[in-house]
């Protein structure tokens, strides 16, 4: 499910009293191979299944049982392991679960820098983390290291635009990765389905030069790649989406997941019409399906489709006169990935297509944009005990056409304005080779060395991409992670006034610690960016940790400090994402094995805005024109604040049907926040346009398996 799919993280919790005297079991879940510790995994006597409960984010799990009980424990992907119930600590290895297949090859990553990204996501975590409210990109904007300024999942990483934070699907490109998107980005959430996805990573300086065309941060998602032991659905059913999400086996080598979600706005706005009097309507209605197929026991293949038709309208207000914008748009895009591992080396070719088509208009301003996207790489990559060498070719072609009209005035908004007409046609070509290797002499030391190099076409920049990271664990609770470069990035400027062309330089140092139940990370970091004419200079630092107090109760809190400054010509200003200050933080409880209750919370500094100081009347337009301030007399906006709660609770109907039903209010307090500075017709009065208010939203989702 695209929001609230959190049956697979609470699964069949219930606790009824015993006939017998029970005794007390504690114990944990590990992969019998790689000792990972399992997260989500279930735990149930078989005398009464509904006593069961689930492994915590240590793989440990404490429960009651009859005395000469036996337990039985289950994880997706796994072999279901019976042990008997005993007092005192258990260990519990579960095996990989690989079906029908004669031989098995053990699958090495095809992500080469794997050991320098700062975080890890899997999906357990992504519908266990109370901020993400399920969707994967909200995850990352969760971390320390997200710096985004708006309520959106439009990922901004350390200070840096989120137009240049690269998405990559199963090592494709993914432009344009949010729903309810505005031409600046902006949108509400992810385009991914979290129950489809194994894992993220999040690189959020220095992207690893195996990924081309980005420059800044990097988020990679895999999908899954497991056939599971037979199908089940997942409905949901709330105010604002109404979805189903079923995974079944078609063979004993392939697999194919279906989705689909609709979403309305009426009864959302209904339940909430203070908060949302502003917005006038939206629409979703999505699909999606993956398929995954072992083609023998060297070779397997990914597809994975998706579409989306959207559209919305909300009140735009402007001084020259107030109306409606109105969105409305549709995209489709696919991606296929080949991937082919022989003993001591591994063959991947992966490709997506894209397509969209929007229009949005407000007032005199109406525009249509088509865009269209191809990618291709073929990457080879080689182990050695000690070395890895990953080299490989990639070609990104990017094009749009936009076609529309507006304004010739930036104060004369309203529909009788002059308006100047426009088509274009943008094609951006990339084309790059590339070469990665990682060395790793000892196990506390590992090194890595990129090099990526463009083929200029078509008059482009002639660059040289390079990288050097280096991984030392300090201690065995104790990992520090130093990473430089410089980046380059091609895109297509959504906005007159954006970039088309980065260079970006970077170092970052990053340490962590971490031991059962805590962890501390602490980074600081360095960026100086040229955009095109405009040249961005940022210093910054975090500090975050997560403590688990005891089984039922977890804190996350984190603080980030930006120095962030922009340089055109001779004048040099704070930027958007000067902060002294962005904490965020969080708390889970477990209420009972039925109840979870969560809190979430950020406070940050006011971003920049220019004040209109004077005005002057156009009798031609009969409209007030602005002087503003100049930008190095920018003011800041009050500080954000806002704090959310959710709670859910868990019924298992069945042995093979479990319902959840979740609340949850946003900004409960009912904070103020200002998104930015209106005036009046004459501008002699200011107003603010505020951020989300206070909203409440509940819903049911049902599993079958």
């Amino acid at each position: 499910m695209r929001t609230y799919l959190l049956s697979t993280v609470l699964f069949l919790f219930s606790t009824f009293s015993f006939a017998q005297s029970p005794i007390t079991v504690q114990g944990q879940v590990v992969d019998a191979t790689t000792q990972e510790l399992l997260t989500g995994a279930n735990v149930y006597p078989l005398s009464d299944w509904q006593r069961g409960t689930s492994t915590d984010s240590e793989g440990t799990f404490t429960l009651e049982a009859a005395i000469g009980d036996t337990l039985m424990v289950t994880f997706i992907g796994y072999e279901a392991q019976l042990v008997p119930a005993t007092e005192g600590e258990l260990s519990v290895k579960l095996t990989a679960n690989v079906q029908n297949m004669e031989a098995v090859t053990v699958e090495a990553s095809s992500l080469v820098a794997e050991e320098f990204s700062i975080k890890k996501i899997e999906q357990l975590e992504i519908y266990m983390n109370p901020n993400a409210k399920a969707d994967p990109l909200l995850a990352v904007n969760s971390l320390p290291a997200a710096t985004t300024l708006d309520e959106s999942a439009s990922v901004s990483l350390r200070g840096s635009s989120p137009a240049q934070t690269g998405i990559f699907l199963n090592d494709v490109p993914i432009y344009d990765a949010v729903r309810f998107a505005q031409l600046n980005g902006i949108g509400t959430f992810s385009i991914f389905n979290t129950a489809l996805i194994k894992q993220l990573q999040v690189f959020p300086s220095n992207p690893p030069l195996e990924f081309g065309n980005t420059s800044a941060g990097l988020i990679s998602l895999q999908t899954i790649d497991q056939i599971p032991e037979r199908a089940s659905v997942d409905a949901a059913i709330s105010p604002a989406n109404v979805g189903i999400y079923a995974s079944l086996p078609t063979s004993s080598a392939s697999a194919v997941s279906l989705f689909s979600n609709y979403q309305p706005s009426g009864i959302l706005q209904t339940m909430n019409s203070s908060a949302l009097q502003d917005l006038k309507y939206f629409h979703t209605l999505d699909f999606g399906a993956h398929y995954f197929h072992q083609l023998n026991e060297k070779t397997s293949l990914k597809v994975f489709n998706y579409a989306v038709s959207e559209g919305y309208r909300f009140a735009s207000r402007h001084p020259s006169g107030d109306d409606t914008f109105r969105q409305q748009k549709w995209r489709n895009f696919t991606t296929a990935n080949l991937r082919t591992q022989y003993e001591h080396s591994l063959l991947t070719l992966n490709g997506g297509f894209s397509i969209s088509d929007m229009n949005f208009s407000v007032g005199n301003l109406d525009i249509d944009t088509q865009n269209q996207d191809m990618y291709f790489s073929a990457n080879y990559t080689r182990f050695w005990d000690a070395w890895t060498l990953k080299t490989g070719f990639t070609y990104d072609d990017r094009q749009a056409n936009f076609a529309g009209q507006t304004p010739v005035f930036d104060y004369a908004r309203a529909a009788h304005h002059p308006v100047d007409s426009f088509e274009a046609h943008i094609q951006v070509r990339v084309p790059e080779g590339y070469v990665y290797s990682k060395y790793q002499p000892s196990q506390r030391w590992t090194f890595g060395l990129g090099l990526r190099k463009n083929v200029p076409i078509n008059d482009q920049p002639n660059y040289l991409s390079y990288q050097f990271n280096t991984h030392y664990q300090l201690a065995k609770y104790q990992t520090l992670t130093f990473s430089a470069g410089r980046y380059h990035q091609q895109v297509i400027p959504q906005e007159e006034s954006a970039a088309s062309f980065y260079r970006s330089d970077q170092l970052s140092l990053d340490y962590q610690y971490q031991r059962k139940g805590k962890t501390l990370s602490l980074a600081v970091f360095y960026k100086d960016t040229q955009a095109d004419r405009v040249m961005e200079q940022t210093y910054g630092a975090e500090a975050a940790t997560d403590i688990r107090w005891s089984p039922k109760l977890r804190m996350q809190l984190s603080y980030t400090y930006l120095n962030a400054t922009v340089q055109e010509g001779e004048t040099t200003v704070s930027s958007p994402y000067d902060l002294n200050y962005f904490v965020r933080g969080s708390f889970t409880y477990q209420i009972s094995p039925q109840w979870s209750l969560s809190s979430m919370f950020i406070h940050r500094q006011g971003t920049f805005f220019q004040p209109a100081t004077d005005r002057f009347w156009n009798p031609n337009l009969e409209v007030y024109a602005p002087t503003y301030a100049p930008a190095n007399q920018a003011l800041r906006l009050p500080d954000y604040n806002v704090i959310d709660l959710s709670i859910s609770r868990v019924w298992p109907l069945s042995e093979k049907l479990s319902a959840v039903a979740f609340g949850n209010i946003n900004n409960v307090l009912n904070h103020r926040n200002v998104r930015r500075i209106n005036y009046n017709q004459d501008y002699s009065q200011t107003f603010n346009e505020l951020f989300a208010q206070r909203t409440f939203y509940a819903g049911v989702i049902l599993q079958w398996q």
